[in-house]
C-alpha cells in the first residue's frame, strides 16, 4: 500500500535514489579504476615482452639465450608475481620462469596478429603444497586458482652467427612467447576498494538522509500551521481569509482557490441569512392582517357552530404560523450575531417526572 504522506514518499524515494546512485558510483568508480591499473599492467607487459625477445637468439636449430638462465630467472619478480614462457609453435617448451610450476602452462595468447601484444585474462591452477603445514595439508595439497594478465607474441630470435655461416643460409625459427602477472594482489585491492567506497556511500547516504529528514520536517511545518489557521478560521466571515504571505510558493494556489471558496461560502451564507430575515419580515404583516379579520370575525355573530369551527382553526393555523415567523427572525438574529443566546440548566428530570405523573397516579 503505498503511503499518502508526502515525507515518507520523500524519504523513500530518496532512499531508493541514494541505493542506485550508491550503486553506480561504486561499480563506475571500480571500473574505471580497474581499466586504469589493468592498463598500466599491459604497459609493464608489453615491455617484458620487448627485452624477453632481446634476451632470446636463435644458434643453428636451437633456440640460447644472450643471459644467462640464472640471470633471467633473478630479473623476475621475487615474490613469484611474474612468469614467462617460451615454447615452440608446435607446442614443445624452451623455456619457463622459475616461478611457474612443473606442469602449469601460460595460455596460448598471441598466436596471431590480431592478438599479439594484447592484454588477456586467464585463470592457471597451481597445487599449493604447504611444507610448513601439518600432515592433512602436505598429504593433501589444495588448488589455488589464479587470476593473470597474460600477452604473447610470435617472433623470430635473432640469429648468432658462427664461423662461415650466413645468416641467409639460416632457416629462422619462430617461437611463441607468452609474459604474465599475478593478479591476485590487483584483485585483492580492487575489491577492497569496492568494499570501502559501499561502505563510505551507506554512511553518507544515512547522514544524507538524517539532513533529508530534518530538512523535510522543517519544510513541511507551514502545513501544520496553515492547517491550524484554517481550523480557527470562522465559516461566513467575508473577512476571513490566509495570509498567501505566510504560505510557501508551492501552497499558494491551493490557499488562494481556499481563499475564494470561503469567500463565496461566506457570501452564500450571509445571503440565506438575509433571505431568512426578509422572508420573517415579510410574512409578519399579512399574519397580523389575517389575525385581525380572524378576531373581528369570531367576535361576531355567526350563524353556524361550522362557520365558528373554521374560523376556529384558521385562528390556530395563523398563531402556528406566527411562531414559525418568529422563529425564523430569531434564528436569522442569532446568524447575524445581533442577539446572544443565555444558556442555562434546565431541570429536564422534573419535566420528565411531571409529563408521566398521570400514569402512574
Amino acid at each position: 500500500m503505498i503511503t499518502k504522506s508526502i515525507r515518507a514518499r520523500l524519504l523513500v524515494a530518496f532512499c531508493v535514489g541514494s541505493l542506485l546512485v550508491i550503486v553506480l558510483a561504486v561499480n563506475l568508480t571500480y571500473s574505471l579504476v580497474k581499466r586504469v591499473l589493468y592498463s598500466e599492467l599491459d604497459h609493464f607487459l608489453r615491455d617484458k615482452l620487448a627485452y624477453q625477445q632481446i634476451a632470446a637468439a636463435q644458434t643453428g636449430d636451437r633456440i640460447v639465450f644472450r643471459l644467462s638462465e640464472p640471470l633471467l630467472n633473478t630479473m623476475q619478480d621475487p615474490g613469484g608475481m611474474d612468469f614467462f614462457q617460451f615454447r615452440f609453435t608446435d607446442g614443445r617448451e624452451v623455456f619457463r620462469s622459475s616461478g611457474l610450476p612443473e606442469g602449469v602452462n601460460l595460455p596460448n595468447v598471441g598466436l596471431i596478429d590480431a592478438d599479439s601484444s594484447k592484454g588477456q585474462d586467464a585463470v592457471i591452477s597451481i597445487t599449493d603444497f604447504k611444507a610448513d603445514g601439518n600432515i592433512d595439508d602436505r598429504l593433501n595439497p589444495k588448488e589455488q586458482s589464479i587470476p593473470i594478465r597474460c600477452m604473447g607474441v610470435v617472433f623470430e630470435p635473432k640469429p648468432l652467427v658462427e664461423g662461415n655461416v650466413g645468416t641467409n643460409e639460416l632457416e629462422l625459427i619462430k617461437v611463441h612467447l607468452v609474459v604474465a602477472h599475478n593478479c591476485l594482489e590487483i584483485e585483492s585491492v580492487l575489491s577492497d576498494l569496492k568494499s570501502r567506497l559501499l561502505q563510505i556511500g551507506i554512511i553518507c547516504s544515512i547522514a544524507a538522509l538524517l539532513f533529508t529528514a530534518l530538512t523535510v520536517r522543517n519544510s513541511v511545518k507551514p502545513v501544520g500551521l496553515i492547517s491550524r489557521r484554517i481550523n480557527d478560521l470562522k465559516i461566513g466571515d467575508e473577512d476571513e481569509s490566509i495570509d498567501l504571505k505566510e504560505v510557501p510558493l508551492e501552497l499558494v494556489p491551493i490557499i488562494d482557490r481556499l481563499n475564494q471558496l470561503l469567500k463565496r461560502v461566506a457570501k452564500t451564507i450571509n445571503q440565506e441569512r438575509q433571505f431568512t430575515s426578509n422572508a420573517a419580515h415579510e410574512l409578519r404583516n399579512p399574519l397580523a392582517a389575517l389575525r385581525s379579520q380572524v378576531e373581528v370575525a369570531l367576535s361576531s355573530e355567526i350563524s353556524s357552530d361550522e362557520e365558528y369551527e373554521t374560523l376556529y382553526n384558521i385562528f390556530g393555523l395563523q398563531q402556528h404560523m406566527e411562531r414559525i415567523v418568529s422563529s425564523l427572525l430569531l434564528l436569522a438574529r442569532l446568524d447575524s450575531g445581533s442577539q446572544r443566546v443565555n444558556s442555562e440548566e434546565f431541570p429536564l428530570a422534573n419535566l420528565i417526572r411531571k409529563s408521566w405523573k398521570q400514569f402512574f397516579d
